[in-house]
């Protein structure tokens, strides 16, 4: 195959949906793309979930596409970035917080024009690069659905974000698993790594991204454990958003607290699977409210 198309791949959730959509859609050659950032405690667990993912996609007998291997960048190597694009991401960081990710990816970007990023349409809540790209960067979509950014707009966000492609700009999570289940894919899906703060080589359940895949109702991705602090980190929360953040500092940052029994107490409680998740959803049904 010589057409080859060139993807961010994480192994998680979103770019790992896109490699499969567009595997089973299209007769080409597949290029992921992984960075290796300088603070990531995660690379290892990432890169043995890709390659079991890939090695799983290979045995499906709907994929179109030839996976390559992927190419593994490391960020520590670009420390002479052109002086244009860090002065678009310092303009961008002051209005949007961007994550330094995206600052290593322009280097990526910029050698393959029309890379793809996995980047999702937000299911509750947008996030940052959700209202960068919609509101201020002008999306536009081409006939089969992809995502592209025009040229006349705001001039550092066309720098850092301009030579991507947005395949599944247009789903949330929500419709994604939805897909994932009607393709029969969910053996591939968990294996998707996501979590930013492991315990025990496990996703925590109460970090930024774990907490947003509890909000889309993605609780086949968790174990017990994970479930059951976010259980109580959602209803601490309700009661006392004070005591809900100490839970989190506690088992994520070590951080020392007088409510270190309260909280060791609360992860000894024993409740089925079943109900935990029904008490997670009143929860965040509460919050919509």
């Amino acid at each position: 195959m010589e057409n080859i198309k060139h993807i961010l791949w994480s192994g998680g959730w979103d770019s790992t949906f896109m490699l499969c959509k567009m595997a089973r859609e299209q007769n080409i050659s597949i290029q992921p793309h992984y960075m290796i950032l300088k603070d990531s405690k995660i690379t290892f667990i990432e890169l043995k979930r890709m390659y079991i993912i890939r090695k799983l996609l290979k045995e499906k007998t709907d994929i179109k596409a030839e996976i390559l291997k992927p190419i593994v960048h490391k960020a520590q190597s670009y420390n002479e970035i052109d002086e244009k694009i860090l002065k678009s991401f310092s303009n961008l960081i002051r209005q949007y917080r961007l994550g330094a990710q995206y600052l290593y990816f322009t280097y990526i970007a910029n050698k393959f024009p029309g890379i793809a990023l996995g980047q999702e349409n937000y299911y509750r809540k947008p996030g940052k690069m959700n209202i960068i790209i919609r509101e201020k960067g002008n999306i536009q979509f081409s006939e089969d659905g992809v995502g592209y950014l025009p040229k006349n707009i705001d001039s550092d966000i066309y720098c850092i974000l301009g030579n991507y492609t947005f395949p599944i700009f247009q789903l949330s999570e929500m419709q994604m698993l939805e897909m994932v289940k009607e393709w029969g894919y969910e053996d591939i899906m968990k294996y998707i790594w996501f979590c930013y703060e492991p315990l025990d080589n496990q996703p925590c359940g109460i970090c930024y991204t774990c907490c947003g895949k509890m909000s889309a109702n993605m609780f086949n991705l968790f174990p017990d454990k994970a479930l059951l602090r976010y259980m109580i980190y959602k209803e601490l929360e309700q009661k006392d958003k004070k005591l809900s953040k100490d839970f989190v500092d506690y088992f994520l940052h070590n951080k020392i607290t007088k409510n270190k029994n309260i909280f060791k107490n609360l992860l000894k409680q024993e409740f089925s699977r079943e109900i935990i998740i029904q008490r997670i959803k009143k929860c965040l049904d509460s919050n919509i409210k």
